[in-house]
């Protein structure tokens, strides 16, 4: 990943709060489902004959960071910027990090990307498409949206 000043500046981390706590299976679940619809969320990248390639990394295991603990808003702020400074490496996929923080029957779902798959405009449909997924798995009235 490029950086300037040692930080990751094609980064793109958002936050959702969620009123009630979030089920960290079903959001894994909604999480592999949301990868099957977008596969470039798992492509990896890498130099061939002076030319980028892409591969998708079939293997992919959604791992989610899980925080059960009361946070008030400048911590999450914190663990949003933390997780915005990891920097990815583009050979290595997933470009993407997702913790969920079940603080008092309130959630917050922070995700960070790397902008080479990515843009801002993506931000709607990653939610929508993930809290769809979270609320077919088993019809639940509890809306990540």
């Amino acid at each position: 990943s490029e950086l300037v000043n040692n930080k990751p500046i094609y980064n793109i981390t958002f936050c959702q709060r969620v009123d009630g706590a979030l089920d960290h299976d079903r959001l894994n679940f909604a999480l592999t489902e949301l990868v099957k619809k977008h596969p470039i969320l798992i492509s990896e990248f890498f130099m061939d004959d002076n030319k980028i390639n892409t591969k998708v990394n079939s293997t992919f295991i959604p791992s989610i960071k899980f925080i059960n603990k009361i946070c008030h808003d400048d911590e999450i702020l914190q663990l949003a910027k933390a997780q915005n400074n990891i920097i990815f490496d583009l050979s290595n996929a997933p470009l993407f990090r997702v913790s969920l923080i079940n603080s008092n029957n309130i959630s917050f779902i922070i995700v960070t990307v790397h902008h080479i798959i990515f843009d801002a405009g993506s931000i709607d449909i990653f939610i929508k498409d993930l809290s769809d997924f979270y609320n077919n798995e088993l019809n639940a009235p509890q809306s990540i949206a």
